[in-house]
């Protein structure tokens, strides 16, 4: 018999409240994903109040592609200083809190988090030349100023 595995809840819905300013992004159901918690998953986002969350699957080739063009350098760019990366398997688990505006379809999905609620996302990998472009434009969309890309120009 399978031992019980505490579990998990990421909070889905089409009003996520914004932080700070809890402004709605329109009606919609909230859902609860449940995952299999494996690790503690505290996050302070008192540090870092911007998160670039991955959704990702270990056997898809986008999410490979960006491990392999991105990943290594993404922590020292103006965009991962400014939205350090939280990885999470498409099948969780899930750190607590988190409030997304739907449920991840696609790997790679991005979704810029501001204490846990989603403000943006990018689905599927768009490619090196285009990758951080795109996340910039969702942090000044955010209001952090950050220009740039990989190595801020």
């Amino acid at each position: 018999m399978p031992s019980a595995v505490p579990r998990r809840s990421v909070l889905l819905t089409g009003a996520a409240a914004l932080a700070g300013g809890l402004a709605a992004f329109g009606p919609g159901p909230v859902l609860a994903i449940e995952a299999s918690h494996i690790a503690p998953d505290r996050i302070d986002w008192r540090v870092a109040p911007m998160r670039l969350l991955m959704v990702e699957a270990r056997d898809c080739d986008e999410s490979a592609a960006w491990r392999r063009q991105i990943g290594g350098g993404y922590a020292a760019s103006p965009v991962g200083r400014a939205a350090p990366l939280l990885l999470v398997d498409f099948g969780g688990p899930w750190p607590d809190g988190i409030v997304l505006g739907r449920r991840p379809n696609v790997t790679p999905t991005f979704v810029l988090l501001r204490r846990g609620m989603e403000l943006d996302r990018i689905e599927g990998y768009p490619g090196e030349q285009f990758f951080y472009p795109r996340v910039a434009a969702m942090l000044r969309k955010a209001g952090t100023g950050v220009e740039g890309g990989r190595s801020g120009g």
